[in-house]
C-alpha cells in the first residue's frame, strides 16, 4: 500500500505529468488512479498505468497494454498518456490490488 494523493494543482497539463512530493514510486510499477470528484483528462478512475518516474516529485503515466499490446509496451516506449485537464477533488494513487 503505497497511497499517494494529488490535487488539481499538483497535474501539469503543459508537462502531461503528476507532481506529488516524494512520491516513493519507481519506473515500472503499476499504480491504480481513482478520482473523488471529476477524473484527470486522459485518464480513466479505477484504471492501472504504468509509473515512469521523472524525479522524486514528478511521474509520467502510460497506459498498460491489452490483448495483443504486451502489458508493458506504452511504458517502454515512452508513450505517457496525455493529461488534457486537472479534473476536480481529489486524485489517489496506489499500487494495484493484489
Amino acid at each position: 500500500n503505497k497511497e499517494k494523493i494529488a490535487s488539481p494543482t499538483g497535474i501539469s497539463t503543459f508537462l502531461n505529468c503528476i507532481n506529488i512530493t516524494n512520491h516513493d514510486y519507481a519506473s515500472g510499477e503499476i499504480v491504480k488512479y481513482v478520482s473523488i470528484g471529476s477524473s484527470i483528462g486522459g485518464l480513466s478512475s479505477n484504471n492501472e498505468y504504468y509509473v515512469t518516474k521523472k524525479d522524486d516529485d514528478s511521474f509520467y503515466l502510460s497506459s498498460v497494454g491489452v490483448g495483443t499490446t504486451t502489458s508493458d509496451f506504452y511504458h517502454k516506449t515512452k508513450q505517457y498518456r496525455p493529461l488534457t485537464s486537472i479534473g476536480l477533488g481529489t486524485h489517489i494513487f496506489n499500487y494495484q490490488e493484489p
